[in-house]
């Protein structure tokens, strides 16, 4: 993945540029190499042979993609995409989809001004989307195929690095449901991957990684006080 590496709002929309491998998703074969390149380009790819666009291009439109994976039956690319001033999206990917930044941002007209351009003209809306109010920076996850949290099998789980939470959707029935909290970490969360039992570890930020388990018992349950005095 590539982020747009441009300033806040994107003024230059860099996002809708395929002239560039910015904001974008690129396939590459490293098996070899092509000329002056280290890798080559492979002849499926959407835009392998167009004028005028990257051919390392496999989808593009999007702002700051932080971490992907592929669904371990359906073969789905999927990946978290920060976003600017209101909404955080994770996307299904697709082979030559413009997810529409900085057009866009998620599903929202972001600045009307700004055009889709390229070779895909048609708007490529996010799997799901989280507003400011519950998400600040979106950090892409994986699907849990664990034992352990039996409740989350077939979900996908993510994050945010600035509150910290650990979000999930359910997607066993080859759509999203609704995205629901699942806990938090004492750390900024940076990564998600797998133990050899297909457990979840959450790598943070400073310097720890730290292991998805069950919740030990439910929370106290704590009377409501009779007098301002007992609060």
């Amino acid at each position: 993945t590539a982020g747009d590496g441009s300033a806040p709002g994107d003024p230059d929309n860099v996002g809708q540029q395929v002239a560039k491998i910015r904001g974008s998703v690129l396939r590459l074969d490293v098996h070899g190499a092509d000329g002056l390149r280290r890798y080559r380009i492979p002849p499926d790819n959407p835009f392998a042979g167009k004028d005028g666009v990257r051919p390392e291009l496999w989808c593009y439109g999007l702002r700051n993609p932080w971490r992907m994976c592929f669904h371990p039956e359906r073969g789905e690319l999927w990946l978290g995409d920060n976003g600017d001033e209101h909404w955080e999206m994770v996307h299904r990917i697709e082979r030559g989809a413009n997810y529409g930044w900085s057009a866009f941002e998620g599903a929202h007209v972001f600045r009307s001004a700004n055009q889709l351009q390229g070779p895909t003209l048609e708007h490529a809306l996010p799997a799901v989307e989280h507003p400011h109010t519950e998400m600040r920076s979106v950090i892409g996850g994986l699907f849990y195929r664990g034992e352990k949290l039996p409740a989350l099998r077939g979900h996908y789980l993510y994050g945010c690095y600035f509150t910290k939470q650990l979000w999930a959707f359910d997607y066993r029935e080859g759509r999203p449901g609704k995205p629901f909290l699942i806990g938090e970490v004492p750390g900024q969360p940076v990564d998600f991957s797998e133990d050899h039992d297909d457990e979840v570890l959450v790598s943070c930020l400073p310097n720890h990684v730290f292991r998805l388990v069950p919740a030990a018992s439910s929370p106290p349950s704590r009377s409501w006080p009779e007098t301002l005095g007992a609060t």
